[in-house]
């Protein structure tokens, strides 16, 4: 399966915002909020929190988070796929089509990655990623991805 960026940037943002939640609680309480609030995202194992940066760390959405993650990843992929299809086209138009077909490969790739990733995201990952597309955040230098305690 296609390494998918928007999901462990999503998954950093998350750690990231629940840490600093969390700071000025006590250790015991924090580690106990955590696991909670991760809880809600649906991991496999609910003891480990933050879960592993990976979707399938994560139980498949129930029919209605599916329809409702699927259609946030549909609507980000293509979001996300304008820019890359507007190159091709400036490149075909100034015939240069090795660079076409580089662009062209982006918007390929990331229709393999949404057909790998549908279904597998929860609601709020598939949210979150098309949030991360619509905000154009996903060009920029993502979040490190925090290590599962």
């Amino acid at each position: 399966m296609a390494q998918d960026k928007a999901f462990q940037q999503v998954h950093a943002w998350f750690a990231q915002a629940l840490d600093h939640a969390v700071d000025d609680l006590p250790t015991a309480q924090a580690d106990a909020l955590k696991k909670v609030l991760w809880s809600l995202t649906d991991p496999k194992n609910p003891a480990v929190a933050p879960p592993p940066n990976t979707p399938s760390s994560f139980n498949k959405p129930s029919t209605s988070g599916k329809s409702l993650s699927v259609a946030a990843i549909v609507v980000g992929e293509v979001i996300v796929g304008i820019d890359p299809l507007k190159k091709a086209i400036d490149a075909i138009g100034g015939g240069d089509i090795g660079e076409a077909k580089d662009a062209i490969k982006v918007v390929v790739d990331q229709v393999k990655s949404a057909i790998d990733n549908a279904g597998i995201h929860s609601s709020a990952f598939g949210l979150g990623k098309l949030l991360l597309t619509l905000s154009d955040d996903i060009r920029t230098t993502p979040l490190p991805t925090p290590v599962a305690s």
